[in-house]
C-alpha cells in the first residue's frame, strides 16, 4: 500500500505539464514557432492549474461583480464545465 501511494505521487507530480510549458516557451522564443507554441503552453498550464480552476471559480463566484455574472444560467453552466465542477454538487451547498 506505501509503495502504491508513492508511486501514485510520483506520477501525479506535473512533469508532464511542466515540460509542455517549458518546450512551448521555448517553441516560442528560440524556434519562433508561435502558434505551435502556445498551443503546447496552454496545454502545459492546464495539466498543471486544472485541479485549482473549480476552486478559484468558487471564490470568483462570491467576489461582487464577477459572481452575478459567474451566476447566469448560460455562463454558469459553461463555467462548470471548463473547471469540471459537478452542477449539482456545486448548486446544492452556495
Amino acid at each position: 500500500e506505501v509503495y502504491d501511494f508513492f508511486r501514485k505521487k510520483i506520477r501525479d507530480c506535473g512533469i508532464r505539464g511542466v515540460g509542455c510549458f517549458f518546450l512551448g516557451v521555448s517553441l516560442v522564443l528560440i524556434f519562433r514557432r508561435p502558434m505551435l507554441g502556445m498551443i503546447l503552453e496552454s496545454f502545459g498550464f492546464l495539466n498543471l492549474f486544472a485541479n485549482f480552476f473549480p476552486i478559484a471559480l468558487q471564490a470568483m463566484r462570491q467576489m461582487p461583480v464577477i459572481g452575478p455574472i459567474l451566476d447566469t444560467p448560460g455562463i454558469s453552466s459553461i463555467a462548470d464545465k471548463i473547471a469540471g465542477v459537478d452542477q449539482r454538487r456545486a448548486r446544492s451547498w452556495a
